[in-house]
């Protein structure tokens, strides 16, 4: 996959799916980093998830121009046990 950018910071996004899951209507996945959802895995319908958001530290600039902040992947798994 061809690396990202947004202002200046490059990213390498990765959005990983095990099998046998089930995504419900009008989900969105947003990456900067890695989400990794794991096998047999189901998602309700409106769901949104992210990586990252937008850092909010010049309030005199439009929230797109500001830069974007990740803690890390995220990790979706179902726990058998």
């Amino acid at each position: 996959m061809p690396c990202k950018s947004h202002l200046g910071s490059k990213y390498n996004p990765q959005i990983i799916i095990g099998d046998n899951c089930w995504i419900g209507i009008r989900n969105s996945f947003a990456a900067i980093d890695r989400i990794q959802i794991g096998n047999n895995v189901l998602f309700a319908g409106y769901v949104h998830i992210t990586d990252h958001s937008h850092g909010y530290e010049n309030i005199s600039l439009p929230i797109r121009a500001q830069t974007l902040i990740s803690k890390g992947p995220v990790i979706i798994e179902m726990i058998v046990g």
